[in-house]
């Protein structure tokens, strides 16, 4: 049996050519009273107005950016033991080599919790504390956002002992 393509050397031998599926089904495509067949939907535009271009690219721009602005925080407790944990303790007790010698408050004493002012925690996470010329804690501005810091404080209430 021959294939399409062969058509030449069939003339020359008497055989029968067999259309390949594709010849066939375009002369079928193509037989009288069919209409000729449409390779893409028409309705459908190749070359889009500018205008409904630049829709399509403000609209892909802003989703990116919302994704960005509204990206969630770390995980508070993820932050907690990877930036306060290893001063005051994964239970907040300030027991740790570290928080010993820093001077790491009991953060589960209500008395503690009592006196924490969430703008003075803020600037004190962010800015880092000294006392006597000597860093107690070192600053997180350049680690935290001002909303990880505040969920940071948030999350120390956890620890206290009722």
């Amino acid at each position: 049996m021959l294939q399409h393509g062969d058509e030449m050397n069939a003339a020359s031998t008497n055989q029968q050519a067999v259309p390949s599926p594709r010849v066939r089904a375009t002369k079928s495509a193509l037989a009288p009273g069919r209409p000729f067949p449409q390779p893409f939907n028409s309705s459908l535009s190749i070359n889009p107005s500018p205008t409904k271009t630049m829709k399509a690219i403000v609209t892909g721009l802003a989703l990116m950016l919302g994704t960005v602005l509204y990206a969630p925080a770390a995980d508070v407790e993820a932050n907690w033991n990877k930036h306060c944990a290893s001063c005051h303790g994964k239970d907040g007790s300030g027991d740790t080599k570290m928080g010993k010698k820093a001077g790491a408050k009991d953060y589960r004493d209500p008395a503690v919790q009592a006196s924490i002012k969430p703008e003075v925690a803020l600037k004190n996470v962010k800015q880092g504390m000294k006392e006597d010329g000597k860093e107690k804690m070192k600053p997180f501005a350049d680690k935290l956002s001002d909303d990880e810091i505040k969920e940071l404080i948030a999350y120390i209430k956890k620890f206290e002992k009722k």
